[in-house]
């Protein structure tokens, strides 16, 4: 009997949400929890993948069309879920407790998601800061991409204040980017890019680091997320 990555209880596999969603794959968190993610609902902005009121008219989100000129860094961002308080304490249980197991519970949702919106894509993930990987001990962006991929390792985080602790406004209004290109820019050059993040909240992180992929000759520059 398997017990569930995310509440550590005991529970019998049965056909059900992960069944289908899984393709096969063994059940590795139960049904209780599964119910308490919340997928996101059309229709979607077609730029960052938020789930969008039908009274919207067009196809982008009310936050899109007010930043859509620094939008145009990304193409689109595509997320698995919406981020509720239950998707929001189970991340918190990855980054900030070292349960990094859990990673594998997203293994083949990012998997089939990949192979639908971005198929072929050179893989990037968001980096971490040294000294929070040192914190951490892990980058939990790379662990959530373990055993079902390959990806390329070719950012790095500059010094500075966490994303985190700045505010909204600071955080679509900032300038500059926290993001490098470390290694050979031939690995990017003229290729379509998927980055990789955790979260996706204003964008501000994906656009930061679509720009210096950009500037180093990226064809274009897409996202995948767990939450929006």
């Amino acid at each position: 009997m398997p017990r569930c990555l995310i509440c550590h209880q005991l529970f019998f596999e049965n056909v059900s949400w992960s069944t289908m969603f899984f393709s096969g794959e063994a059940d590795v968190i139960c049904q209780e929890c599964e119910g308490k993610f919340q997928p996101i609902s059309k229709p979607i902005c077609s730029i960052c993948g938020r789930s969008m009121k039908k009274t919207v008219e067009g196809d982008h989100c009310l936050d899109c069309k007010r930043w859509l000129p620094e939008m145009q860094t990304i193409e689109k961002n595509r997320a698995l879920f919406e981020y509720n308080p239950f998707l929001k304490n189970v991340l918190t249980q990855l980054k900030f407790r070292g349960d990094v197991k859990l990673a594998e519970a997203f293994h083949p949702l990012l998997k089939k998601l990949y192979q639908k919106e971005f198929k072929f894509d050179v893989i990037v993930p968001i980096p971490l800061s040294k000294d929070r990987l040192i914190e951490r001990g892990f980058n939990q962006v790379e662990a959530l991409l373990a055993k079902w991929c390959t990806y390329e390792d070719v950012l790095a985080r500059k010094p500075g204040r966490k994303q985190s602790k700045k505010s909204r406004i600071e955080r679509i209004q900032q300038r500059t980017t926290p993001f490098m290109l470390k290694g050979e820019a031939e690995v990017v050059k003229g290729r379509s890019i998927v980055l990789v993040d955790d979260v996706y909240t204003t964008g501000a992180t994906i656009r930061q680091a679509a720009t210096v992929l950009q500037a180093h000759g990226a064809a274009r520059v897409r996202s995948m997320t767990i939450a929006r």
